[in-house]
Formats: C-alpha cells, sequence, structure tokens
C-alpha cells in the first residue's frame, strides 16, 4: 500500500490511499518530520483487519 502519511493533532496517523483516508493504529507514536511524506507499507494480509470509521 502506498499513500501519503498524515497525522492528526491527536497524534493519529492517516494514510491517504488513492483518495480514501485509512486510519492507522499505531505502537508508537510517530515522529513529527513525517508528516506529509509518501510511504509504502508491507504488511502480511492475513495480519490486517478493516473497519469502517467515519472522520
Amino acid at each position: 500500500m502506498r499513500g501519503r502519511l498524515n497525522l492528526t493533532e491527536d497524534g493519529a496517523a492517516l494514510l491517504d490511499f488513492a483518495g480514501t483516508k485509512v486510519l492507522l493504529d499505531l505502537v508508537d507514536p510517530l515522529p513529527e518530520d513525517v508528516a506529509d511524506t509518501w510511504v509504502e507499507l508491507f504488511i502480511e494480509h492475513d495480519k490486517v483487519s478493516v473497519c469502517p470509521y467515519a472522520l
């Protein structure tokens, strides 16, 4: 999955994936300097859960 990473004011991470926002559940907070950068995530499909969430 590739997209632009954004951080919210409360420290949550959002990945803009082709116009869809994906909320990432983080174990540790991300550094502030990664905000608005392009990232690529490599995740095993059996380790992913998808839940609808209204922002």
